[in-house]
């Protein structure tokens, strides 16, 4: 079911996972409950291992829950089969890691059109918002450059074009500053400020850094499995 009028981004509801280890189950998840608006910013906080990356995989769709519902602007991603969350996630989900993940045989260039490409996006208007979307990162003279000629802070440019390009209602960002110095982690605020506020797109930011959960509009913070607090303001 597609809903056309809430404002409700992301629906999450009762969600639990847990994970077989040595012979018994371990709990990372229990019934977790939220909701995020459209447009909205909101951090994710927790320790490490608090299950931040579980939730940003069960939002996505690249893992499944034992029990509970994920909503992305009314549809469904626990109730689609496999192939149609990979189609889903191909066309409306955009991720940022902490450690880039670009594909290092492929150039700047070939990175972010592989995404337009699986999206079937006519080459034409490929070209063309590859080009702008490196032109607003300051990296448009280096689509033919692999990303291991890159700085950390260029391949993290790199990343939030590639995360982009594709134009997501939604973009999960998996502790994307931790490998940044101070610097050029604001940089990667200004763009996320300058490219997707614009476009009313929402992004959910996992992290355990108080400093960069305040950057955001909202804080979930999850201990323990649960989130414990919604907290406007942290000091």
């Amino acid at each position: 079911m597609i809903s056309t009028t809430s404002s409700v981004s992301i629906r999450i509801r009762n969600l639990s996972k847990s994970y077989l280890e040595g012979g018994k189950q371990h709990p990372v998840l229990r019934e977790v409950n939220a909701e995020i608006l459209r447009g909205e910013s909101v951090a994710l906080l927790g320790r490490s291992g608090s299950g931040k990356s579980t939730l940003l995989n069960l939002i996505s769709g690249i893992d499944m829950p034992d029990s509970g519902e994920v909503e992305i602007d009314g549809w469904s991603v626990t109730t689609m089969t496999e192939r149609d969350r990979t189609l889903f996630r191909r066309r409306h989900i955009g991720f940022i890691y902490q450690f880039f993940n670009l594909i290092p045989t492929l150039t700047v260039g070939e990175n972010l059109r592989l995404v337009l490409e699986l999206n079937k996006v006519e080459a034409e208007d490929t070209a063309a918002r590859c080009s702008a979307l490196l032109e607003a990162v300051g990296l448009n003279d280096r689509q033919s450059s692999y990303p291991d000629t890159l700085s950390g802070g260029e391949q993290q440019r790199v990343a939030i074009a590639r995360a982009l390009v594709h134009r997501p209602a939604v973009v999960l960002a998996d502790e994307p500053t931790g490998n940044l110095d101070e610097a050029t982690a604001n940089d990667f605020w200004q763009l996320l400020d300058t490219l997707v506020r614009p476009t009313g797109g929402t992004v959910l930011l996992a992290t355990h850094s108080v400093a960069a959960a305040r950057r955001c509009d909202r804080v979930l913070e999850l201990a323990n499995g649960k989130l414990i607090a919604y907290t406007d303001n942290l000091e």
